[in-house]
């Protein structure tokens, strides 16, 4: 079974988008070594697949941000999900399986910052109803409260495959809301200019 990652994003009408209170520190005290942790258990997968929606396909865990700026004219805010299993380089999912993988997502942008960011469902697609042949863990309501620029944030699922017939091509399908985006920035100058002109007396 191949499996290739499509991210999307919901729409304001969509129930799951009700992403609620945000705190961007929330009560974790210990979120970023967490965060790390999972980062270098998905560094240790051997595949690793951007989304077909990311902009750039470059490594998640490199400096890419340095210099790209989301404002001025850019209009696309999308951030950056990648796709990270297998145990070794000819590890293949099987149709009786029990696959760890993770999603790496990661702020392209040191001008911006993803407040009450959310996957609201992560789904095989074509789906399989039945939870006994297929069944991602956790599947739903994943918390990344807040993505800082050039920052990437990581968490671990697990994919339980139970029968033969469910052997085939899909495409592991992301959908994630966010509350809002906030611009950052350490502040910044510039002229102003205004045309006049000294007539004689």
């Amino acid at each position: 079974m191949s499996a290739s990652p499509v991210a999307s994003i919901c729409r304001d009408d969509d129930d799951p988008c009700n992403c609620g209170c945000n705190d961007c520190h929330g009560c974790n005290e210990a979120a970023a070594d967490h965060n790390q942790a999972l980062i270098e258990r998905a560094q240790g997968k051997h595949n690793t697949i951007p989304a077909a929606e990311n902009p750039d396909k470059k490594d998640p865990f490199q400096e890419n941000c340095k210099g790209k700026t989301a404002v001025p004219a850019r209009t696309d805010f999308t951030p950056a999900f990648y796709f990270h299993w297998g145990d070794h380089a000819k590890d293949q999912i099987e149709a009786h399986d029990t696959e760890v993988f993770y999603l790496t997502v990661c702020n392209r942008f040191e001008d911006l910052r993803y407040e009450g960011l959310r996957i609201t469902s992560v789904t095989l697609l074509p789906e399989v109803e039945d939870l006994d042949r297929i069944h991602i863990v956790p599947d739903r309501l994943i918390s990344l409260d807040c993505l800082e620029p050039c920052a990437c944030q990581t968490r671990e699922f697990a994919l339980l495959t139970r029968d033969n017939d469910t052997a085939g091509a899909y495409t592991l399908q992301v959908d994630y809301c966010y509350d809002g985006l906030a611009l950052v920035g350490s502040g910044g100058g510039g002229t102003a200019t205004f045309p006049m002109e000294i007539i004689e007396d």
